[in-house]
């Protein structure tokens, strides 16, 4: 955690290639990332992600910081 208050999980890369997209293959990954970090006790994730992908995110319920990604609140 930071501080000892909380901990953040980062993400390096996440991608889904054009032919699969809107099958919701993306939303798959982020759900699986989330549970990952529930597990292992974070509380959000960090990513560096495209400006163009915020309503993805959101789609998804997440809340978009800047480049951080939370779903807890703290």
């Amino acid at each position: 955690g930071i501080l000892g208050w909380f901990a953040i999980m980062y993400v390096g890369k996440i991608a889904v290639a054009e032919s699969p997209r809107g099958k919701g293959m993306g939303t798959f990954i982020i759900r699986h990332i989330k549970n990952l970090a529930i597990e292992t006790g974070a509380i959000g994730f960090f990513l560096y992600s495209l400006e163009k992908t915020k309503g993805f995110y959101k789609k998804n319920k997440l809340k978009y910081i800047w480049r951080i990604f939370w779903w807890k609140k703290i």
